[in-house]
């Protein structure tokens, strides 16, 4: 009975620390991660009598997708990073950061719009390997249109040509891609391992994005 009781006990004391690296979030960790991004720009100057500023609601609007269980870390991680930009605009185009759960057709302020395109995490306690692709998107007028036909293009969708509407003033249009490759060592979780990571793409991403509307 009594080595019953003891199997018994080493197997709930097992489980505890096995659901700990799941779901709790602690560790220490020496990384070795590299980010390579590239980053394209549409711009279309302010017409006449049309200014600069056309981001009526004071808001930047975040929304993030894809990657299962890492786009709500990445997504937190990511609307910190911006306020911490926004503030050091000289201008101050938005005032605040805004996670939306879905896209819409326009929004009455700018948008930055992430995809996790592909990613591959092999996560252990002691020792984790990670590889992700991301696409960031940054539109001045709000409009998510270029967003979907980027995302939709490294999927196998048509390659995309921006056409501004002149109309609507000046606009501005930022497209990139992020490349992460991550090998970790020490003692950590899951959701820490996944928040490290998110904080190397958030930190890219909130800096390639960076001067909003310009």
């Amino acid at each position: 009975m009594e080595r019953k009781i003891k199997r018994f006990v080493l197997g709930v004391v097992v489980i505890v620390v096995g659901c700990s690296f799941i779901f709790m979030d602690f560790g220490a960790l020496t990384s070795e991660t590299s980010v390579n991004s590239n980053t394209g720009r549409f711009a279309l100057s302010e017409s006449a009598g049309i200014e600069k500023g056309i981001n009526v609601s004071g808001v930047t609007y975040l929304y993030v997708e894809g990657g299962e269980e890492f786009d709500g870390v990445l997504g937190a991680e990511l609307e910190e990073e911006l306020e911490e930009e926004l503030e050091e605009e000289l201008y101050r185009i938005s005032s605040r950061v805004m996670k939306v759960a879905k896209l819409k057709d326009k929004f009455d302020g700018q948008l930055v719009a992430v995809a996790v395109i592909w990613e591959d995490i092999d996560y252990t306690p002691l020792y984790s390997q990670s590889e992700m692709e991301i696409l960031f998107f940054f539109s001045s007028s709000g409009e998510s249109e270029y967003f979907e036909k980027f995302r939709n293009e490294k999927f196998g969708g048509k390659k995309v040509v921006v056409r501004f509407n002149s109309s609507q003033g000046h606009q501005v249009i930022k497209k990139g891609e992020i490349n992460l490759k991550d090998t970790s060592y020490g003692v950590f979780s899951l959701k820490y391992y996944k928040r490290h990571l998110a904080e190397r793409i958030a930190d890219r991403i909130a800096s390639k994005v960076g001067d909003f509307g310009g």
